[in-house]
């Protein structure tokens, strides 16, 4: 059994190398498809199935405070990890993490990094080996001990040329010493993906960096925990276990108001929120990747069932000479296996090609850190692999049962000059197949390319376009609230005197960040029951002059001012929405809500919860968090009455804003050295994550188009041209006969355009019935736009057309006399 494999697959190394040029269209083709689809996977696999680069990475786990209403808060407070970690039953280890900005200054330098203060346990819990030096001991994570810091790989290679002697140096961080002790793995950035960290610092270590108050604070939510579940232990165990423990906090504490219970997830790169649209967007990419995959399917079957019809006289000779029918179709078998293989190589090669460009390719400024991994892994090769091997055995069974179907007197005694030897009803499906599966994706690419073009049209209800952003944090100077706010005072002052600044503000966050928290509130007359908490309501945090920098109008009352500080009235400024859905009819200006006590989270901790505030303005809706969400109730409350350590610097430039961040950061250092900006963008760059999903969605639709165009227009040319190739004859007769050169011309391009008016036929209807699901997806299309619908119909009709000219132009140039003496 073995010697006839070997043998098989000799002969068919054989075959296919007698023919370089089919074998090598035929490995492109598919390579083409199954690229296209590695490509994807590979996205895939990044964002939703690799886990974090760590030892036994599948026992890791995610931990969150759940509130009774299904929304979670992904931070906890550092007393209550302490609980946590000390009293479950379930988890090996628990570590707490925060992500900070730092400054590290050196040589007179002040660099922007980007680091994570973490619990001692912290690579323990991981269970990661340090490259160089060692980690953080136990007896280290306490305000005490000297202060130690582990460097990442990467910017121990960038900053420091990865020399040895950098263990047992001293950096300055946010200006306070730290000596370095080790240095991360290379291959692990942070644990989450696509993060990479500069630095990692001992939790209780910290205060030099972000302040000391919040680490005995049971009502500041500050860290996230990543543990690790003991042997056999599930996740549901550990969840209730954590729940208990959360249960009995509650009764311990009464005067922190809690309505929430334990989650407990495995760690990946987005939780269990982010991945269900994640997953819905990845979903249909991975299913235009197989449409992909299913044209190039179809080009190659349209190829080898011409080569077997070629090859039946080859077959009917060795059936004749006692070969059997299954050693035959194994052996076509093997030529189409390894077709299929070479394609995989080819897929893999294009699809690792693609990995390199999109992990190089970052839509955020380059002040933000954050890259993605999408570089092939074990899944993405087995995945190709699996795919090629799928694709061969299913390409080689028609070619297979053809080869081998005829009787063998029949098909020695066949005669190939037949007038219909060139028709074949497999191959003219296959052709159709091809057509429908191109005009699919070809309208799925001009949905979303129109809905790009929509995208950038949607009313923001702000001008990003003169803005610059800038992160700011005055949390790690231990200055008392009056002098943070001097500082951002003074800090406006300098920057709005600069030349070519209109406005300088601060902000809590940027709008159309994904970011923006929500905050419970009390509104007369809108009681809700109690189980259900308070009504949520988008929040953000402003200083005096934020709207005039974003160009927000008013539509009534007035702006914040300089008296609307902590001694006065509270005050608030609502949207337009949260005016219409709860004071419908009545001026909103001068009513009254409440903020509700316990809505704190990690970005609201110092807001007065618990306070009434009066509304003395109404803004026009804005766009808070994304581009495709509805409108929805938002209100804003001055810094002067709710104080953060950390704020966006937003400035109004009268020009280009990209040149002033140099500007701006010298005021920085003009008031203080040890803080700088981070993260600086112009407001066109933040808007780019917002425009990700659909840029990304327009980009791959249309490279799936434009493959699955180009094969079908070379599975047309190819299935013409072979057309004409077998009724050369034929073409002959007719041309004797007394047949116009016109007349050959419109028989060959009308057969051609008949199947590929009834592959648009079959490509509509499909169209029709898919597009639907991609209504989520598009902004301001409608996923039956008959524009999109007739436009791609005509384009693919024009390009079939053309495609069906060039070997119909050559058969009517057939000398009669030479297509009679045709074999």
């Amino acid at each position: 059994m073995m010697s006839g494999l070997m043998q098989d697959l000799k002969y068919a190394i054989r075959m296919l190398t007698k023919n370089p040029a089919f074998t090598a269209v035929a490995a492109l083709t598919l390579g083409l498809g199954i690229g296209a689809n590695g490509a994807i996977f590979g996205i895939a696999n990044a964002l939703l199935l690799r886990p974090i680069v760590a030892p036994e990475a599948d026992e890791l786990v995610r931990v969150y405070a759940q509130q009774t209403d299904g929304r979670r808060r992904g931070s906890i407070s550092y007393p209550d990890y302490r609980d946590y970690r000390d009293f479950n039953q379930t988890l090996a280890g628990l570590a707490a993490t925060s992500t900070e900005g730092m400054a590290m200054t050196a040589g007179g330098q002040t660099e922007l990094l980007l680091g994570e203060i973490v619990s001692g346990n912290y690579f323990d819990v991981l269970k990661l080996r340090p490259a160089l030096g060692r980690f953080f001991r136990s007896d280290e994570d306490h305000p005490g001990a000297g202060r130690v810091v582990v460097l990442g790989h990467r910017f121990w290679q960038r900053r420091f040329g990865g020399r040895p002697e950098t263990l047992g140096t001293t950096i300055l961080l946010n200006g306070q010493g730290f000596t370095v002790i080790g240095i991360a793995p290379e291959e692990f950035s942070a644990d989450s993906a696509g993060v990479f960290m500069d630095v990692w610092v001992p939790l209780r270590q910290s205060a030099t960096l972000v302040g000391a108050q919040w680490v005995e604070d049971r009502a500041s939510p500050r860290v996230s925990l990543i543990g690790r579940r003991k042997p056999g232990v599930a996740t549901a165990q550990a969840q209730a276990d954590l729940g208990a423990i959360a249960a009995r906090l509650a009764g311990e504490y009464p005067q922190i108001p809690r309505r929430e219970t334990m989650l407990v997830e495995p760690a990946r790169f987005f939780d269990s929120r982010l991945r269900t649209p994640v997953a819905a967007f990845l979903g249909v990419m991975m299913g235009l990747g197989a449409l992909v995959l299913l044209t190039a399917c179809a080009n190659l079957a349209n190829f080898l069932l011409a080569r077997a019809t070629e090859r039946r006289r080859e077959m009917a000779v060795r059936m004749a000479l006692g070969a059997g029918r299954w050693r035959l179709m194994r052996q076509l078998y093997c030529e189409s296996l390894l077709v299929a293989l070479l394609g995989g190589a080819a897929g893999l090669v294009l699809a690792a090609w693609a990995g390199d460009w999109l992990s190089n390719y970052n839509p955020l400024p380059a002040t933000i850190p954050i890259r993605l991994d999408f570089s092939p892994d074990v899944r993405v090769y087995l995945a190709t692999a699996l795919a090629a091997v799928a694709a061969g055995l299913l390409l080689g069974v028609l070619p297979a049962r053809q080869s081998t179907r005829p009787g063998v007197l029949a098909a020695v005694k066949e005669e190939s000059t037949t007038v219909a030897g060139g028709r074949s009803s497999a191959r003219s499906a296959f052709l159709v197949a091809q057509v429908a599966l191109s005009l699919v994706l070809l309208i799925g690419a001009g949905l979303f390319l129109r809905s790009l073009r929509n995208a950038g049209s949607i009313p923001l209800g702000f001008e990003p376009g003169r803005v610059l952003a800038m992160d700011l944090d005055a949390s790690g100077k231990n200055w008392s609230e009056e002098r943070v706010t001097q500082y951002y005072r003074d800090l406006v002052r300098r920057v709005e005197s600069l030349p070519g600044v209109e406005r300088a503000t601060l902000v809590n966050l940027m709008p159309a960040d994904l970011a923006t928290p929500r905050f419970g509130v009390e509104i007369p007359g809108q009681e809700q029951p109690p189980e259900r908490g308070p009504l949520q309501i988008s929040m953000n945090r402003i200083g005096v002059g934020y709207f005039e920098a974003l160009r927000i109008p008013l539509v009534s009352g007035r702006d914040f001012r300089e008296t609307d500080a902590g001694a006065a009235p509270g005050v608030a400024i609502i949207n337009q929405t949260f005016a219409g859905r709860y004071w419908p009819g009545r001026d909103p200006v001068g009513q009254r809500f409440r903020l509700a006590p316990g809505s704190l989270t990690a970005a609201d901790q110092m807001v007065s919860s618990g306070q009434w505030v009066e509304v003395v303005g109404v803004a026009r809706d804005v766009k808070y968090r994304s581009l495709g969400e509805e409108p929805e109730p938002h209100m804003y409350l001055p810094y002067a009455q709710h104080f953060a350590a950390q704020r966006t610097l937003v400035v109004r430039a009268a020009g280009d804003p990209g040149p002033m961040i140099g500007a701006v950061q010298n005021e920085l250092r003009a008031i203080d050295p040890e803080l700088p900006g981070f993260f600086a963008r112009t407001g066109v760059q933040h808007l780019g994550v917002a425009f990700l999903p659909a840029r990304m969605a327009a980009t791959l639709s249309l490279l799936c188009g434009a493959l699955a165009l180009l094969l079908a227009v070379l599975g047309l040319y190819g299935v013409v041209a072979w057309s004409v190739a077998q009724r050369t004859r034929e073409i002959g007769i007719r041309m004797a006969l007394g047949a116009a050169r016109s007349d050959v011309l419109a028989l060959v391009v009308g057969q051609g355009m008949k199947l590929v008016g009834i592959g648009i036929a079959v490509g509509l209807a499909g169209s029709l019935a898919l597009t639907r699901f991609l209504a989520a997806l598009l902004y301001g299309v409608n996923p039956t736009d008959p524009l999109v619908f007739a436009g791609v119909a005509t384009l693919l009709a024009a390009v079939a057309a053309a495609a069906s000219y060039l070997p119909a132009r050559r058969a009517s140039r057939v000398d009669p006399m030479v297509a009679l003496r045709y074999q």
